[in-house]
């Protein structure tokens, strides 16, 4: 049963999410080392928020841990070596999900898994949202802002008039799925978001709907609304059956979101064989996703 906060009218969760962008390098280790020298010094915070009218009763879950397919248990969107919810990049089986609990309008889960502070090059971090109450037609990215660099020094630029964009490397998707209900227990709940979410990761059919990129820039102002989820592809509230939201924002590592750094021109350039530097001190300072 929804709790009396997500009840509320535009309730809004706000999630601390995308902050400073890391180097990719060639290994995990090399990019460690380079985001441990800067200590968290350089850090901006954004905000994430779902969005439901009053009639709509959600819950809202993240991917917690799974196993890696050969026995290991390993964490999901949290990263305990930099102690943050920076996403994961491996496969996994039997993923597990948990609650995100408020009271009084604060997150108490610990740690806190509404507190992104890094998404990294091919990283992703995976959400699910539980349908307590109504009917729910499509899921949306309503609004959404990023910074683009301007006042560094050494901002990422293509030419002289166009600056890097953090949206031309990430990707946004999701689905509903109807999912036969194993009761009303939080364990219950939490089982069967579960397994709805091997449905959604075996789908080959999901796209990115955040389609940005150097040939295809996103609007700088009156930014349209992003159906993740339309109407038509909603299952209905069935009994005996809860409708669950599954979506994921992907740091993507495909080569045409990699960058060379030409040191003749001092433009950056599309290059297969770049990295994701280009990315650096980028952040979205709003990101909005709403149900309707």
């Amino acid at each position: 049963m929804a709790s009396d906060f997500f009840k509320k009218p535009k309730v809004r969760i706000a999630i601390a999410t995308l902050i400073t962008i890391f180097t990719l390098a060639t290994t995990f280790s090399a990019t460690f080392a380079w985001f441990e020298s800067l200590n968290m010094f350089n850090t901006t915070a954004g905000n994430f928020t779902v969005v439901g009218p009053e009639a709509i009763g959600f819950d809202l879950y993240y991917l917690s841990e799974f196993d890696d397919g050969e026995g290991n248990t390993k964490l999901g969107n949290y990263n305990p070596t930099i102690e943050s919810f920076s996403g994961y990049e491996v496969a996994y089986e039997d993923a597990t999900f948990t609650k995100i609990n408020y009271s009084d309008g604060h997150v108490i889960n610990d740690p806190n898994p509404t507190n992104i502070t890094h998404l990294w090059p091919a990283h992703k971090l995976t959400f699910a949202v539980v349908i307590t109450s109504s009917e729910v037609e499509k899921f949306s990215i309503s609004d959404w802002g990023e910074n683009e660099g301007h006042e560094a020094d050494d901002a990422a630029k293509t030419s002289v008039s166009q600056f890097v964009r953090l949206s031309w490397a990430i990707d946004i998707y999701g689905a509903a799925y109807s999912v036969t209900s194993t009761g009303d227990t939080n364990e219950a709940i939490a089982n069967d978001v579960a397994t709805g979410f091997r449905t959604y990761y075996a789908d080959d059919t999901l796209e990115d709907v955040f389609e940005y990129s150097e040939e295809s820039l996103a609007p700088t102002s009156s930014k349209p609304v992003i159906d993740i989820i339309e109407s038509g592809d909603m299952p209905e509230k069935e009994s005996g059956h809860r409708v669950i939201i599954y979506f994921t924002l992907e740091f993507s590592n495909d080569v045409s979101t990699h960058y060379s750094y030409d040191e003749e021109t001092g433009y950056y350039t599309q290059d297969d064989y770049g990295n994701s530097n280009c990315y650096e001190r980028l952040f979205f300072d709003k990101l909005d996703f709403e149900l309707a």
